[in-house]
């Protein structure tokens, strides 16, 4: 999708909010399709995780983009970090603890209620890899 395609859509989804003010808008990132292997964007969850300022730098974009059209929150949809056959590594675990807690510090910092959610898997093969009680301490 196109940078002025999402623009409109963004703008569009939160044109909605006039209808429904307390309406609660979140933008979802990542997807199966997403962090397929072999694609150009299955690695970028694990490597914006793993570099402090690249979590920063991902923490700050998010803002500005929930500040720009008003939404309320992030979801982050990472499939999945650790697992082998996702091309995971072991240090995923805790870096998507860190990336989460990046998001919460950059949020309560902007003054606003912003939340975060994550899609957790129901199978126990990658579920294994999710630190929940970490996450958990980040998310809404």
């Amino acid at each position: 999708m196109s940078s002025d395609m999402s623009e409109e859509l963004f703008t569009q989804v939160a044109t909605v909010k006039d209808l429904k003010p307390s309406l609660k808008i979140y933008v979802s990132v990542g997807g199966w399709t997403f962090s397929d292997n072999d694609t150009v964007t299955q690695p970028l969850f694990g490597e914006i995780a793993a570099d402090a300022t690249k979590r920063r730098t991902f923490a700050n974009n998010t803002l500005k983009i929930l500040n720009t059209y008003g939404f309320d929150g992030i979801d982050i949809d990472w499939e999945y970090p650790g697992a082998g056959d996702r091309r995971g590594k072991p240090r995923d675990t805790d870096n998507y603890v860190k990336l989460l807690a990046k998001l919460r510090s950059t949020f309560n910092a902007s003054g606003r209620k912003l939340g975060i959610s994550f899609t957790a898997p129901s199978s126990y093969w990658y579920l294994k890899w999710f630190d929940l009680p970490g996450l958990l301490k980040y998310a809404d």
